[in-house]
């Protein structure tokens, strides 16, 4: 616990994309501000769209202004798909949420970067274990069991091939009115978690935040 009126700590500034609840990505980083928040530090991210559900202010010229004014080095937390340091940080943190270079970026990180991995899987060579930072994106009020048992179908069975479409997974597994998931459907949460109560397997090619 700081003391009172100890000194300020270092703000943090997330790098994080306009937000968007059907990105577990995105949101996770969200989150991780709001998480930041709430433990006593000072948070930003780097969007003016944002979700009311979690504490995300805007960082904004005034706020950067008022951090040199105090000398104040900001921590910076990129995750995997900005290439570089925009943000021309003295302290640069990358967070690993999928597949470097998978969706966006070269991959490529600076050799003083600190590297945090979303999961186990994503560790990157020669990072330590501790360095796993997992904050589930889903809301368990909607991702639940359903309240009639009977809902579930016997051999129901999804599937999830990716953000491409790329994986693959042994036909002989699927059965010929397996239901596949992808990036586009369902369309919703609340839809999501429909098919999920309806179905008896999943399964899933590859690391993935449904998994």
């Amino acid at each position: 616990m700081r003391k009172l009126l100890a000194k300020r700590p270092q703000p943090y500034y997330i790098y994080a994309p306009d937000y968007r609840r059907s990105s577990s990505g995105i949101r996770v980083l969200h989150m991780l501000c709001d998480a930041l928040i709430r433990s006593g530090y000072e948070a930003y991210v780097t969007t003016r769209v944002t979700c009311a559900e979690f504490m995300t202010p805007p960082l904004t010229d005034e706020v950067i202004q008022g951090h040199k004014a105090h000398g104040l080095e900001p921590i910076v937390i990129y995750p995997e798909i900005v290439d570089g340091n925009p943000l021309n940080a003295g302290l640069v943190v990358r967070y690993v949420l999928n597949r470097p270079g998978f969706i966006e970026g070269s991959g490529v990180f600076a050799e003083d970067d600190l590297l945090y991995a979303y999961s186990r899987d994503l560790l990157q060579p020669g990072m330590p274990e501790d360095r796993i930072m997992m904050l589930p994106p889903f809301d368990l009020n909607v991702f639940c069991p359903p309240e009639d048992p009977s809902k579930r179908v016997p051999g129901r069975v999804c599937y999830y091939k990716g953000r491409r479409g790329e994986l693959n997974i042994d036909p002989a597994l699927l059965p010929d009115d397996a239901i596949e998931i992808t990036p586009q459907w369902p369309a919703s949460w609340e839809a999501m978690a429909n098919l999920f109560q309806q179905c008896e397997m999943f399964y899933c090619a590859g690391s993935s935040a449904l998994a």
